[in-house]
């Protein structure tokens, strides 16, 4: 059932407020909603996707939430372990293919990785890229008041 065009204008989705219902569908028939957002970007968004609580703003919610002062370190989840993680510790993984422990971490864009025999030194290793990557910006954000 596709929404009817003027239905959603003036209504507000989280930090979204609609301002103008377009004529504009996608392929099945749906109306796109032009809105805009409490930090002052505007966006066309799907009025299903509103009404739904699908989209709720521009990003700016999901960029102040994950990722303080647009870096790409995951706060909250740091310390959550993926549950298909077959070493218990986030960034140890067994390569069934070499038969070697991984010892990894992304930031920034950047994965940082090595092979090791044991599973202790994987873990060793992932601690090593926390303390000389995280740590210091983590103690960053702090300084700054962007995290307590």
């Amino acid at each position: 059932m596709a929404i009817r065009k003027n239905y959603l204008k003036g209504r507000r989705f989280g930090k979204l407020l609609v301002i103008e219902d377009l004529d504009e569908k996608n392929k099945f028939g749906e109306f796109y909603s032009k809105c805009k957002c409490d930090c002052g970007n505007e966006i066309k968004v799907l009025s299903v996707n509103l009404l739904k609580n699908h989209t709720t703003s521009c990003g700016c919610i999901r960029s102040e939430k994950i990722y303080p002062n647009n870096s790409q370190i995951a706060i909250k989840n740091l310390e959550k372990i993926a549950i298909n993680n077959t070493s218990g510790i986030k960034g140890v993984s067994y390569n069934k293919q070499n038969k070697k422990w991984i010892g990894h971490l992304m930031f920034q864009g950047t994965r940082y990785f090595k092979n090791f025999d044991d599973i202790n030194d994987a873990i060793k290793y992932r601690k090593e890229l926390e303390e000389k990557y995280f740590i210091p910006q983590i103690e960053e954000w702090k300084e700054k008041g962007i995290i307590k």
